[in-house]
């Protein structure tokens, strides 16, 4: 074979391993775009703002923007001397305490700054909640000091699952948490509410409540039939939502002889400038 032959033969295995590689090279460029554009895209549908309806009657009226009213300040870094006290419907707290929602929760608190968060609608049976997903381990690493308290309906434990409607919870964390003096609950066991006994300066007591109140709603496992049903057993006719503020009327009444102040957090599921809340609240 001629040296000119074979120096073909090396340009042309040469230019095939060139052109393999410039492939490869394409290939691999192609795939970086696809891998970004599906970034980009997933981004972006991450971001999109969902768009939000307005429901309005025949006559043209808006709903949504007559019912939905909200009021107060906008919350700042909080100031020193305040104790700051949130409250809020969890609408049923995860069993898994690594999802995001129980890991939001936590957050939230933690920077807010809240010295006591009371929340309703928790919706767990902690008394068969895992170890790993016990409230500790939630806080864990979270706050340095805190105390908690939790409601939930223990009057019919053994048809009772895991994740339960209803259920109240409190907590007080970080310089509350040594002003804690005494910690209670619904006596009932239905978990209508929880309170916590703080001891302030000059002798002054504060008593904070979380209630939740309700919804007449059908269902065998709603709050509503839960509460229903136990009343029935004890041959009661009154309805839960009435039944609720004649029993923290009577539980308030006793707190405010003793010269406690009370600090109210509930979902009453009705507006409470009018209706029974409204004649409670004026009532105590």
């Amino acid at each position: 074979m001629s040296a000119q032959a074979t120096l073909g033969a090396a340009r042309r295995a040469w230019e095939m391993l060139w052109d393999q590689g410039r492939d490869k090279d394409n290939k691999k460029e192609k795939l970086k775009r696809r891998e970004s554009k599906k970034t980009i895209n997933r981004r972006k549908k991450r971001d999109k703002q969902s768009k939000q309806y307005q429901q309005t009657q025949m006559s043209g009226a808006n709903l949504d923007r007559n019912d939905v009213e909200f009021f107060g300040d906008d919350q700042y870094e909080k100031r020193p001397n305040t104790l700051r006290v949130g409250f809020h419907n969890i609408f049923n707290l995860p069993e898994d305490r690594r999802t995001s929602k129980s890991r939001q929760l936590i957050n939230y608190v933690v920077q807010k700054g809240f010295d006591c968060f009371l929340m309703a609608e928790v919706g767990l049976n902690w008394r068969k909640i895992g170890h790993n997903d016990r409230w500790f381990e939630r806080i864990w690493g979270k706050l340095k000091t805190s105390k908690s308290i939790f409601a939930h309906n223990v009057t019919e434990l053994p048809i009772t699952k895991t994740l339960h409607p209803g259920g109240v919870g409190m907590i007080a964390s970080e310089e509350v948490t040594h002003r804690v003096i005494e910690t209670g609950k619904d006596p009932t066991g239905l978990g209508r509410w929880c309170w916590m006994r703080l001891q302030g300066r000059n002798g002054i007591r504060v008593r904070i409540i979380t209630v939740y109140r309700p919804c007449d709603t059908p269902g065998a496992t709603t709050v509503f039939q839960q509460q229903n049903r136990y009343l029935r057993r004890h041959n009661s006719k009154s309805e839960p939502r009435e039944a609720l503020y004649d029993d923290l009327f009577k539980a308030c009444s006793k707190w405010l002889t003793v010269a406690h102040q009370l600090s109210v957090g509930i979902d009453a599921n009705e507006d409470i400038r009018t209706g029974q809340t409204a004649e409670f609240f004026n009532t105590i």
